[in-house]
Order: C-alpha cells, then structure tokens, then sequence
C-alpha cells in the first residue's frame, strides 16, 4: 500500500495508461504528418518517422487488445492503416523484374561518420558483407589510412576531394571489383557526389554516391534538400540515366515527400526499404530508413538489406541490382 492508501496495481495501471496515450499521441503525430507531408515541409520532417511509428502502433494496438482496450486498439488501428497508406511506396516500390540471364551485382553503402575512429570496424563490416561495389560518405582524415586495408578486396578505386569547410575534410569514396571506366567527382554546397562508370559483367553501368544536408531546422536554410535534389535531378539527366543506381545518405525517407518528388523528377524508382538504419541502436524496425538507393528504367533492385555495423551512427545498406527485363 501507498502512504495515501491507493494499492500499488492502480498506480502502475494508471502509468500505463498514461504511456499509452502518450504512445497513442505520438502515432496519431506521425499519421496526421504522413497526411500532411506534401504542403508543408515540417510536416515532411514529421512522417519521416512513420515506419518506426507504423512498427509502434501495431505493436500497441496488439497489446491493447490483449488488454481488452477494444476503443484504444481500434483507434492505434486507424493511425496504423494511415502511417501504412504512407509507407507503401517505400516497402513496395513498383521495380521490374530481372532480365532473364541477368548478373547481379552486390552494392555496398554507409556513411561511416566522420566522427567514427573504430577503422578496424569499418574493414569488418565491409569484408562481412563482401559486396562487388563498395560506396562509403563521411570519410575522414583518420579514415583514409587505413583505406589500403579496408577496400584491399577492390582494386578500382577513387574519391572526391576532401571538403574544407568541415572538420576531417570528409569525402565520398568509391571502390569497386570491376573496372571504372570514368569517374567525375564534386562537392557543392553541401551535396557531395561521386560518380563513376562501372563495367559489370552485363555491360556498364553509372553508378552514383550521394550525402545529401540534414532537413531544416537541422540545417538553417529552409530549402536546403529541395535546392540539392534539384540539382540532382538535373545531373543525372544530363548523363546516361536508364542503366543508373545511385546510392546515398539523403537524410530523408523513400516516402517522405521530398525523395518521392525528386524520383519523379529524376525518373528513378526507390529499393524498398523496410528496415531502417538511422539511429544504429535502435532495431531495423524502429530505425529511420534515411541510407537509400534508386535505380533507372533500365535497371532493377532484387533485394535490399540492413548491412553489418561499422562504428557509425548509420547502419550500411547492401542492395543487389540486375538489368531490368523488358
């Protein structure tokens, strides 16, 4: 017993509760986000956590039927089929089907950090995953000696120049098993790009690597990310864009209104992305899925995951892409 005479259980029932309105509010935050995405971009920065939210609210809704809570299970539902409605595009992107005969090729992504000094990690996690083609942002002045023994599996490689305005001079490296046949490399205003030409073994392919700026108020001006997938988008239209895959932080979602208008602008289609990988503790499920991939007409996405952890706050991303059937 309490001093005031209340019984211990209805406390904590009344704690429960509490957090389950709490939790409630929050998904019914995100969904209201999700519906709201496209006018505004403070209601974009909100859906960005809709799939953690959709993961929460299944969650919630299931226990509190199991609690008998038939109004709360019912209303977590509601916010569930909005925060689902939201994310469909990210979990099931509308991709082709293979080309019959087509070799795949593993792709291996992740912003490493450049806060990130555990360089004996970074080589575990690109062995572990073994992948043909190896794209790595935020790599800094502690990084790049130990790169020799990191990408020793990829004799192509090259990179951007390191940035000055940052501290570490961060770049964007690419390393890849197969010949690079050209490469232009830039850093402007913020969007670092890599870009090569890669010779698969079904012919050439333009292979890019992105780090998008963090969405306002994280970065001070409102137009940052606009002004960057603008710019974007008109690059890779000014090149060879069927047979394209183009990886990257963009600090944002698949779903998120800003990366679904630069799709449409660019003329790509998203890997789907269910598991997230932004903030590294938290589980797939409950992470942000801000590390992306996109692919041209001419090619296809047969499978993305959550790649092994290399010290980052980012979990890498590996995606298996194969010529696109007709």
């Amino acid at each position: 017993m309490s001093r005031t005479g209340a019984p211990d259980g209805g406390r904590r029932s009344r704690l429960v509760g509490l957090a389950a309105w709490l939790g409630l509010a929050g998904a019914a935050g995100a969904a209201a986000g999700a519906l709201l995405a496209p006018f505004h971009h403070l209601f974009d920065l909100v859906a960005m956590f809709a799939a953690p939210a959709l993961s929460a609210a299944v969650l919630a809704g299931g226990l509190a039927l199991l609690l008998r809570r038939r109004a709360m299970a019912a209303a977590f539902g509601l916010c569930a089929a909005v925060l689902l409605l939201h994310v469909t595009p990210q979990f099931f992107p509308a991709l082709p089907k293979p080309a019959p005969g087509a070799r795949p090729v593993t792709i291996y992504f992740a912003n490493v950090w450049a806060r990130n000094r555990d360089n004996a990690a970074i080589a575990r996690s690109v062995k572990a995953a073994d992948a043909d083609v190896v794209a790595m942002t935020e790599i800094a002045d502690q990084h790049a000696p130990a790169l020799p023994e990191i990408l020793s599996a990829y004799p192509y490689r090259t990179s951007t120049d390191p940035a000055r305005n940052f501290e570490g001079g961060p770049r964007t490296v690419i390393a890849s098993r197969f010949p690079i046949e050209r490469s232009a490399l830039s850093l402007q205003d913020g969007l670092a790009v890599g870009e090569v030409t890669i010779r698969g073994p079904d012919g050439p392919f333009r292979f890019m690597a992105v780090h998008l700026t963090r969405p306002w108020p994280l970065d001070g001006r409102v137009r940052a990310q606009r002004d960057q997938t603008i710019r974007l988008a008109r690059r890779i239209h000014a090149g060879e864009s069927q047979r394209l895959v183009l990886v990257g932080d963009f600090n944002a979602t698949a779903a998120s209104a800003i990366l679904r208008r630069f799709s449409r602008e660019a003329g790509l289609v998203n890997a789907p992305a269910r598991m997230g990988t932004w903030f590294d503790p938290l589980p797939g499920p409950l992470a942000i899925a801000i590390d992306n991939a996109f692919v041209g007409p001419a090619m296809t996405v047969t499978r993305r995951r959550v790649g092994p952890a290399n010290g980052s706050d980012h979990r890498p991303i590996l995606i298996t892409v194969a010529a696109a059937g007709p």
